[in-house]
């Protein structure tokens, strides 16, 4: 199974509410979108900023991210990939 997840935001306290936007794209969507999307939240919830968690499988997030408007193009070109496993 291929997952990855990529992260796009700030921590620093120049702005107002920082917050990390991440998205984890996988082959397959298993269980429901909200349970997958529960159980990262839950996995994430140490971290002590305000984090945004969207899940897509490959083949959305390769469409979307070809679209200059959406937050998959932008965290293509500006963010980092911080997990991936082949």
């Amino acid at each position: 199974m291929h997952a990855a997840a990529y992260a796009w935001g700030t921590t620093n306290n120049s702005y107002d509410d920082p917050d990390l936007d991440i998205i984890v794209v996988v082959d397959k969507l298993i269980n429901t979108r909200h349970r997958m999307i529960v159980k990262g939240r839950l996995a994430l919830a140490y971290l002590p900023l305000s984090k945004d968690l969207t899940l897509y499988s490959k083949k959305e997030f390769d469409e979307l991210a070809n679209d200059e408007m959406t937050l998959c193009h932008r965290i293509t070109h500006e963010g980092r990939q911080i997990y991936a496993k082949a």
